[in-house]
């Protein structure tokens, strides 16, 4: 299995198993998108899960979390602990 990113948004979404806060999670490789409920990891599992049984190219993919920092962020995160690049 090739390791590939997906991005991870909370949003309101709309599946079989009902509506409410959940998870949009999009394959960085193709754009290919799954929608669960929930938003706690095992919904995040469970969508990398169902991201990898229902990708379109047939292959089997393990995905993992793309987590973006803005600057503004970074800064604030290398000022509290004093992380000096």
């Amino acid at each position: 299995m090739a390791k590939v990113y997906a991005s991870v948004e909370e949003d309101y979404v709309d599946t079989d198993f009902g509506n409410g806060l959940g998870l949009l999670v999009t394959c960085q490789k193709c754009g290919h998108t799954v929608e669960v409920l929930g938003v706690e990891e095992p919904s995040e599992n469970a969508a990398f899960a169902l991201l990898r049984e229902s990708y379109p190219r047939a292959e089997r993919n393990w995905y993992e979390a793309k987590v973006e920092i803005d600057d503004a962020l970074l800064d604030r995160i290398k000022a509290r602990y004093s992380i000096e690049e």
